[in-house]
């Protein structure tokens, strides 16, 4: 789950998780919130991203 603080985030776009042991980017190809497929999060959503590899609580999420 990711909480979105600023910005928005669309579909397709591509993130960069980063963490003490995470760091990878892939593209935003599934996002949902409460299970439900979205194109868009807006500040203050907090969203479910389907993503390749293991990301920890705490882990940051950019856009890039």
């Amino acid at each position: 789950v990711v909480k979105i603080k600023q910005g928005e985030v669309r579909q397709g776009e591509v993130l960069s998780f980063r963490g003490h042991t995470t760091n990878f980017k892939q593209a935003a190809d599934s996002m949902q919130i409460d299970h439900k497929p979205i194109q868009v999060a807006t500040k203050g959503d907090e969203l479910g991203i389907r993503v390749k590899s293991r990301v920890r609580a705490g882990d940051l999420v950019y856009k890039v």
